[in-house]
C-alpha cells in the first residue's frame, strides 16, 4: 500500500463529492473537513483508493477504479453520521452469508415500517446494510435494480452488491473501534433496548387496527387513485390501463414481504445468539478472571501455594467494587479448570493432591508474566494485596535512579503489527509492542490447536524473520524473544521523579553497568577499580573522596579510553568490591542490578604522575602505600 497526503484540490474536491453524493447536514460537512484537516489518500491492491482522516487515522471513504469509480463510504463514517445514506435492513440470520462474500438478496430486506416500499432510486445507488435489532451499518453496497425495476418485477433477485462489511479488510486498516455490544469479533448480532421492546408491544397492538383500516381504505379511496394514475399515465405514454390493479397488487406484495421478514427476523435473533457470544456482551468473563490471575501470580512470593489459597488470599482482594467474578458464567466453569489451562500454557507447574491442586513454581520467562511484572512494578499491584505480608522498602539517603528502556522496531514489524494499533511512535515500549503482536496473532487465527505456539504466515515472516529461516510455525517463547531481536533498545536514565520522556534524551543500546573488579600492583598489593561512572551521573572524584573517608584508605582517579572517548576510573587501596557496592546503592541510588563485581583480577593501571623528593627506596615504599 502506498500513502500520500492530500493537496488543497484534491481535498476540495472530495469535500464537493462528498456534498453531492451523501445526505450529510452543512454542519457535518464542516465538523468532518475543518480549516487545517488533514487527508491521506491510500492506494491499496485491486485499483481502490482510500481516504483516511489524518486525526483519527480511520478510513472514512473509498473510490473504486482508480478513483474514477463511485465515492463510497466506509462504516466508519456510517457510525458517525447515520444519515449520510438510506439504510436497508435485514434478518440477522443474513449476516452468515454476507460475510462468507455473498450479496443482498431483495426477499431478504425489510422495507421500513409504514411505507410500501424502499423509496425511488436508480441502479448503482449507495444504500448502507444494518441488521434488523441493531441500529448500527454493517455494510455498504450499491444497488443493481431500481425501484422501477421492483415494481415491475416485485421483491425478487439480487438487490445490492456488497461493497464492504464489517470486520473485512478496510475495516482493519482502521481503529477496529465496535459501534456497540452488538458487534462481536466475527459477527454481529442484535441487542435488546427497553425502547425497541416498547415499540414491538405498540405494534402487536396496533397490528388488528392497522389491517382493518387498510382494508376500508382500499375499497373507499381505489378508484380516485386509480383515476389519477390514469391521468399522469396518459400524459407521459399511452396505453396505461391496468395499472391501478398492479400497483395495489405489488403494494399488497411489498406488505406481504415485510411481514414475513418481520417475523424471520424475530426469529432469527432469538435462535442465533449463542451461550459464548451473549457472554461476550456481558463484558468477557474469561478476560476478567485471567487478568487476576495474572495480576495476583506476580505477587507471589512463597511457593508451594495451594491454588484455592491463590484464588481467595490473591485473586479475590483485587477485584474492584463494580466486578464480579462468576466461574459459572465462564468457559472454566470452575477454578480447577483455570489451573490446568495455565500449566498447559506454561505459566505455572502444579502437582496435584487430595485436597486440590497446589502450585510449586511460576515461570517468570513467560511473556504474559513480564508483561504483567512490568504492570505491577509501574502501578505498584504488589503493595495492594492486603493480606500478603507488606514488604520494607529500604530508604536510600541519596537519589534514587532509574532506567527506562524503550525500543525502535524495525520498518516493516511496524508498518504490519505496531501502526494498525495506533504505535506509530519512533519509540515504544516492549509491552505495548507484546500486545500489538499478539492481538495480530489473534485477530489472524495464527495460534496453533494446542494454543502453545503460533503458525508464522507470509507477512509475519518477512516482518520478523530472515529470508533464510523456513520454521513454519514458532512456540509463544520464541516469538516473543524473536519481537525483542527486531527491536533496537533505547535507554534513558532518570533521577528521582522525573517523569520526562524527551525521546532527545535516549541514548541508543541498553544502560551499561557499572564494573567494579580487583586489580594487582606490585605483587601482593590489591586495588579496587571502579569504572563506568559517568553514565550513571556520578563524579569519580566525588567517589573517591567518600570511600577515602569512610574507610580510611587511600584513593585516586585514574584516565582510560572506551571507545575513542576518554573517561576516569576511581582506584581504592584495598579489596573493596562489596563496600563501594554499597555506598553506589545507598548513597548514588544506581540499581543494584546495574552494578556488577567482577571476578577477574587485573593488573591497576600505573600512575600518570611521579612521587617527588625522598630517596629511591622511599619513593617505592610510598608507591606501595598508594595505588
Amino acid at each position: 500500500n502506498m500513502s500520500n497526503p492530500l493537496k488543497g484540490s484534491a481535498m476540495r474536491k472530495l469535500k464537493a463529492e462528498v456534498e453531492s453524493s451523501m445526505g450529510l447536514t452543512a454542519e457535518q460537512i464542516k465538523k468532518l473537513f475543518p480549516s487545517k484537516a488533514k487527508w491521506i489518500a491510500n492506494k491499496c491492491s485491486g485499483k481502490v483508493l482510500v481516504y483516511t482522516e489524518a486525526r483519527s487515522s480511520e478510513p472514512l471513504f473509498f473510490h473504486l477504479h482508480g478513483g474514477k469509480g463511485q465515492l463510497i463510504p466506509t462504516v466508519y463514517l456510517l457510525w458517525r453520521y447515520p444519515n449520510a445514506v438510506p439504510i436497508w435492513r435485514t434478518p440477522p440470520n443474513v449476516w452468515k452469508p454476507l460475510s462468507n462474500g455473498a450479496d443482498l438478496m431483495l426477499p431478504g430486506v425489510i422495507p421500513p415500517q409504514g411505507e410500501t416500499g424502499l423509496g425511488q432510486f436508480k441502479t448503482g445507488a449507495i444504500r448502507a446494510v444494518a441488521l434488523y435489532g441493531n441500529p448500527a451499518p454493517v455494510g455498504v453496497g450499491v444497488t443493481t435494480v431500481s425501484s422501477d425495476d421492483i415494481k415491475q418485477k416485485g421483491m425478487s433477485g439480487k438487490g445490492l452488491a456488497m461493497m464492504h462489511l464489517y470486520a473485512d479488510y478496510l475495516y482493519a486498516l482502521g481503529s477496529k473501534c465496535r459501534p456497540n455490544e452488538g458487534f462481536l469479533k466475527s459477527r454481529v448480532v442484535p441487542i435488546v433496548t427497553e425502547e425497541e421492546e416498547e415499540k414491538e408491544e405498540q405494534e402487536q397492538e396496533e397490528e388488528p387496527e392497522q389491517e382493518d383500516g387498510k382494508g376500508k381504505g382500499e375499497g373507499e379511496s381505489g378508484p380516485d387513485e386509480g383515476k389519477g394514475q390514469q391521468q399522469q399515465e396518459e400524459e407521459q405514454e399511452e396505453g396505461g390501463e391496468g395499472q391501478e390493479g398492479d400497483g395495489q397488487g405489488q403494494n399488497q406484495e411489498l406488505q406481504q414481504v415485510e411481514a414475513k421478514a418481520r417475523e424471520k427476523a424475530k426469529v432469527g435473533a432469538a435462535d442465533k445468539l449463542t451461550e459464548e457470544e451473549i457472554a461476550e456482551m456481558k463484558g468477557n468473563m474469561d478476560g476478567l478472571i485471567e487478568d487476576l490471575f495474572f495480576r495476583a501470580i506476580v505477587s507471589i512470593e512463597t511457593l508451594p501455594l495451594p491454588a484455592a489459597e491463590l484464588y481467595t488470599d490473591h485473586m479475590l482482594t483485587r477485584v474492584k467494587k463494580h466486578q464480579k467474578v462468576e466461574f459459572k458464567k465462564s468457559t472454566y466453569k470452575k477454578l480447577a479448570n483455570l489451573v490446568k489451562h495455565m500449566e498447559r500454557e506454561e505459566v505455572i507447574a502444579v502437582k496435584q493432591r487430595k485436597d486440590g491442586a497446589i502450585i510449586v513454581g511460576i515461570n517468570r520467562d513467560h511473556p504474559t508474566i513480564e508483561e504483567y511484572e512490568e504492570i505491577a512494578n509501574n502501578e505498584n499491584l504488589k503493595g495492594k494485596d492486603t493480606k500478603s505480608k507488606p514488604r520494607k522498602k529500604k530508604r536510600q539517603p541519596g537519589r534514587e535512579l532509574e532506567v527506562r528502556t524503550l525500543y525502535q522496531p524495525g520498518y516493516n514489524l511496524k508498518e504490519l503489527v505496531l501502526k494498525p494499533k495506533g504505535l506509530t511512535r519512533k519509540l515504544i515500549s516492549m509491552t505495548d509492542a507484546r500486545k500489538a503482536l499478539w492481538s495480530y496473532v489473534k485477530e489472524n487465527e495464527l495460534e496453533t490447536n494446542d494454543h502453545k505456539g503460533v503458525n508464522i504466515n507470509g507477512p509475519l515472516h518477512d516482518a520478523m524473520m530472515n529470508k533464510g529461516d523456513n520454521r513454519r510455525s514458532l512456540s509463544k517463547r520464541d516469538l516473543a524473544q524473536l519481537l525483542a531481536q527486531n527491536m533496537t533498545p533505547y535507554h534513558c536514565i532518570m533521577v528521582g521523579d522525573d517523569d520526562d520522556d524527551d525521546i532527545s534524551r535516549y541514548k541508543r543500546g541498553n544502560a551499561q553497568p557499572i564494573v567494579i573488579s580487583q586489580g594487582s600492583r606490585q605483587g601482593n598489593k590489591s586495588v579496587t577499580i571502579v569504572e563506568g561512572l559517568e553514565a550513571w551521573e556520578v563524579e569519580p572524584k566525588e567517589l573517591a573522596g567518600i570511600i577515602r573517608r569512610k574507610y580510611a584508605c587511600s584513593t585516586t582517579t585514574q584516565p582510560y579510553s572506551l571507545k575513542q572517548k576518554e573517561y576516569r576510573m576511581m582506584v581504592a587501596q584495598g579489596d573493596l568490591k562489596s563496600e563501594v557496592k554499597e555506598c553506589l546503592c545507598r548513597h548514588y541510588g544506581v540499581p543494584g542490578q546495574y552494578v556488577t563485581i567482577s571476578s577477574k583480577t587485573t593488573k591497576a593501571p600505573k600512575k600518570t604522575k611521579k612521587t617527588g623528593g625522598g630517596s629511591g627506596r622511599g619513593r617505592a615504599k610510598l608507591a606501595a602505600l598508594m595505588p
